[in-house]
């Protein structure tokens, strides 16, 4: 719900300047404009500023979206021991374990193993 709000392919900011998303180097959001996002593709150049609008009002980010779930999400028996067997490795950090060990867990969640990405070959991809 939110990104339908805030996300209406932006094509120019505030000025009528044309904006090239891909060359958007830094990312501002001020407090004291929350209807706004600001912008520059150089570090060293002064941000421009592009309006938030969603179906022709304005919006912020004060626009919080309903929770999706109420409780977290199961996932599969194998996908949390594979992920506790990183955590016995130090693969993943000593203070998110707890967190870990917390995943609620099902027999009817399915362990997916992604596909791989273009240009990747089975050889490259993670056991799983």
């Amino acid at each position: 719900a939110l990104a339908e709000k805030l996300i209406s392919n932006k094509k120019t900011d505030d000025n009528g300047d044309t904006m090239n998303w891909l060359l958007v180097k830094s990312l501002q959001y001020r407090r004291d404009d929350p209807h706004a996002l600001f912008y520059r593709y150089d570090y060293e150049d002064q941000f421009k500023r592009v309006s938030l609008r969603g179906r022709g009002k304005p919006v912020s980010f004060e626009d919080i979206p309903k929770q999706a779930y109420k409780k977290m999400l199961p996932i599969s028996k194998s996908k949390k021991a594979d992920l506790l067997k990183l955590c016995k490795s130090l693969v993943i950090p000593k203070e998110v374990h707890a967190w870990y060990e917390s995943l609620p867990t099902s027999d009817t969640a399915k362990h997916l193993t992604p596909e791989p990405a273009e240009g990747d070959s089975e050889n490259d991809m993670p056991a799983g």
